[in-house]
């Protein structure tokens, strides 16, 4: 698991240097493996853009006039970026600066035009693997100032090694909920601004097989115009070792890093109806990877009634993947059987960051919230409506976790020490945990994303 430090401190306020965090967390059994830190950009600074012309020698270079300084003539520059454009606020790297591959920017002459510096993309100042643009700052932005106070912040990222019984570590959220627990900081309540239409979301969802699908949870937005998801979002996932793809696809994966449940999007107008159900001998579905799948009968499908159009938690099919002519969307938010999950991905050679997360346990009160979480982002990006209601197949709630009694002289035993009920209430409280004490016993009901406590001695470890 990737974790950006500063998306964590959306959700937890934190005042721990990166290193004593990483060993906090590291003490309290989510080992960090690594720090990274993204340099800090000095050197560069903020210019205009007057003029942009045709380069006369090359066809896909332009010549552009860039002031750098109030009253002064500007400089001349040339750029291969598609996006410069008049009028824009950019990052202009002066010869002698040392760009993030350690390459000192020299004067150049480029095809018969002098060059007297770059203007810069976010790949040139080791903020990002982004090539395709320059980067564009706010028009706030002031003229010869340094340009790193606009820029986003430096990143640190921790790779931590989560082990396999605790799957809700394996989100922002999760790991904010940690942090708190061991730290006391305080958790940061995240709002929810999602707005729904007037039209009511009707789709038709079966489930055929409630073992393999507890839970399927389904909304639906229309006429949204598919677009780049926001520079943020791609810088973070690209933090979390995620491509970005388009702002669709981006949503449920931002959604997934940050509060653990994978989501799936369909273009709607290929999908009447959503049945799940387990695959039939000789069924083939070809994935979004363009491959040919042949399916056996453990593998969990989602299908439109007939035709598989997804296996389940693993990977979605080509036939009703997003694309650029995609205007309606089904929203997928689900539980599925983990030992289904990690059979088919073993077999399919299809382990991704959605089937560890199944196969490790997802939080079963979470799916509408990442639902309407998904929804709200890509409404935002990229326009539409989102319908009114969700439809829920099979469980309508979350099924309540049963609790456990602990007996202090139990805990005692183990640990070696006297451990007072205040004590114990405190901690076990600090987790999200119910305790009701009775005398030296404590009757404690987990938090629903705790799935890894149901015995006395998992207490006794926290």
């Amino acid at each position: 698991m990737r974790l950006p430090l500063n998306w964590l401190k959306e959700f937890v306020s934190i005042r721990l240097s990166p290193q004593k965090l990483a060993e906090v967390l590291t003490l309290a059994g989510s080992e960090v493996e690594k720090i990274e830190s993204s340099p800090e950009v000095t050197g560069v600074i903020v210019g205009e853009v007057l003029e942009v012309n045709k380069h006369p020698n090359a066809d896909r270079l332009k010549v552009c006039k860039v002031r750098l300084e109030p009253n002064k003539e500007p400089r001349t520059i040339v750029c291969g970026a598609p996006n410069v454009a008049v009028g824009q606020k950019v990052c202009v790297a002066l010869p002698g600066t040392v760009l993030a591959n350690g390459q000192e920017l020299k004067r150049a002459n480029i095809r018969g035009v002098d060059s007297e510096g770059m203007i810069c993309a976010e790949d040139e100042l080791g903020l990002g693997s982004n090539h395709a643009g320059i980067i564009v700052l706010d028009g706030s932005a002031e003229i010869g100032k340094p340009a790193s106070k606009w820029l986003k912040k430096p990143e640190t990222v921790f790779e931590l090694d989560i082990t396999p019984n605790r799957g809700d570590c394996l989100s922002i959220r999760g790991l904010a909920r940690e942090t708190a627990a061991i730290t006391g900081a305080k958790l940061k309540i995240q709002k929810n601004n999602l707005k729904e239409a007037p039209e009511k979301n009707t789709l038709g969802i079966k489930i055929q097989d409630s073992k393999a699908c507890p839970q399927y949870v389904a909304r639906m937005i229309k006429d949204i115009k598919l677009q780049a998801s926001p520079d943020y979002v791609q810088a973070r996932l690209l933090a979390c070792g995620m491509r970005p793809i388009n702002a669709v696809v981006d949503a449920t994966n931002y959604v997934m890093l940050e509060l653990g449940q994978p989501l799936h999007a369909f273009d709607a107008d290929k999908v009447k109806q959503i049945t799940v159900r387990l695959a039939k001998p000789g069924e083939k579905i070809r994935t979004l990877d363009n491959q040919v799948r042949n399916l056996q009968i453990n593998d969990i499908l989602i299908t439109d009634g007939k035709n598989p159009i997804a296996i389940a938690g693993v990977m979605g099919g080509a036939e009703t993947e997003v694309g650029d002519s995609t205007v309606n969307l089904i929203i997928e938010s689900a539980r599925f059987d983990p030992v289904k999950i990690r059979i088919t991905a073993n077999r399919l050679g299809l382990r991704s960051e959605a089937s560890n997360r199944f196969e490790k346990g997802i939080d079963p009160a979470v799916a509408v919230e990442a639902a309407d979480r998904a929804c709200e982002l890509i409404s935002a990006w990229c326009g539409g409506k989102v319908l009114k209601g969700r439809v829920i197949a099979g469980q309508k709630a979350a099924p309540k976790s049963k609790p456990i009694v602990l007996g202090l002289e139990y805990a005692e035993k183990i640990l070696g020490v006297k451990v007072g009920v205040n004590l114990a209430k405190q901690k076990l409280s600090a987790l999200d945990c119910k305790v009701l004490a009775v005398g030296k016993r404590l009757k404690v009901v987990p938090p629903s994303f705790r799935l890894d406590l149901s015995l006395p001695i998992d207490l006794v470890e926290e």
